[in-house]
């Protein structure tokens, strides 16, 4: 018997059910996969409350794990019984054990966790794929990151410090403002209302100076901070917990501002890409670029408790559960 956690309608953070269930052996092409950690995410509450519409109940959330496979179903090859791997934006985490494509796995390196693995790969290929795909970042570059305390914008804020960026990092609160401080980000600023930070840094770069904003949160803060952005430079909208921004793009477009509303997938779609993208996240976790990986743990029994924090921006970092 597995563990799993299921929804059978959207709603609120009732709505998500423990229980258990019974596995079949895997199919042709698929393994068996027990989870050692599994990653909680934003979009997790956005498919949970209706946001993201589902139909055929009950489902599964959950969309990144990292475990050991115990066993493998015919036409596999690669993978063996004990192989630690990791997988990103596959529907269906949020269980002890699951059936899952082969294809889909990530190997994890000896010298990577499979905790640390589950708290970096998902956010580190959307951050590697920000950076290196969807805009090129160039030492010395002024870019806005918010907010920066969440689970991509901590991983984001500190590559592109590595970088040699000029990282203008946002956050809700002043603790968050220490931790990511902390961290090595130099330049702060508090903003409990996403877009608030505007005019501090307007006051910091002046009313045009700033190259890329990577924006998480999308709605009224999105439509104040994308006219900061230089003529030539980008505006990339890249999460939106605070909905889609009300603003006109051929405005932009006419003010020489790059807007971009990109996903992983839409850019991370290859085997080549998957594995230039996961080496290069691996490569920077082990040489300290992400600082110290201390995520919010809770038991998969209480991923509605993980979701309420979630949505309260109470949390900072990864959020993981454990079976």
């Amino acid at each position: 018997m597995s563990g799993v956690v299921r929804i059978h309608r959207q709603g609120g953070p009732e709505v998500l059910e423990y229980g258990e269930e019974t596995l079949p052996s895997p199919g042709a092409g698929d393994v068996l996969l027990v989870h050692d950690h599994i990653g909680v995410n934003f979009v997790d509450t956005m498919f949970r409350d209706g946001t993201f519409p589902l139909r055929d109940f009950p489902v599964v959330l959950g969309l990144e794990a990292a475990g050991s496979i115990s066993s493998v179903g015919v036409g596999v090859d690669g993978w063996r019984v004990g192989d630690r791997v990791a997988y990103w934006t596959t529907l269906g985490a949020y269980a002890e054990q699951r059936l899952i494509a082969a294809d889909q796995l990530v190997a994890i390196p000896d010298d990577v966790t499979t905790e640390a693995a589950t708290a970096v790969l998902t956010k580190g290929l959307l951050s590697w794929a920000l950076t290196r795909l969807v805009v090129t970042v160039e030492p010395g570059d002024t870019v806005v990151v918010g907010p920066a305390a969440g689970g991509v914008g901590t991983i984001l804020s500190r590559w592109l410090k590595a970088m040699g960026a000029n990282v203008i990092a946002t956050v809700g609160s002043l603790d968050k403002r220490a931790r990511v401080r902390d961290a090595g980000i130099d330049t702060v600023l508090v903003s409990p209302t996403p877009g608030d930070a505007a005019d501090a840094i307007v006051d910091l770069v002046g009313p045009r100076g700033v190259d890329v904003l990577f924006d998480g949160v999308g709605g009224a803060g999105f439509a104040r901070l994308w006219p900061l952005v230089t003529r030539g430079g980008t505006a990339v909208l890249f999460g939106g917990a605070a909905g889609y921004p009300d603003v006109d793009v051929e405005s932009m477009t006419a003010t020489g501002v790059r807007f971009v509303r990109p996903s992983t997938g839409e850019y991370v779609n290859t085997p080549a890409l998957i594995e230039q993208g996961s080496a290069a996240v691996f490569d920077a976790l082990r040489h300290g670029v992400f600082g110290d990986i201390t995520a919010t743990v809770h038991p998969l029994r209480e991923v509605a408790r993980a979701h309420v924090d979630l949505s309260s921006r109470r949390t900072t970092g990864s959020v993981l559960l454990t079976p």
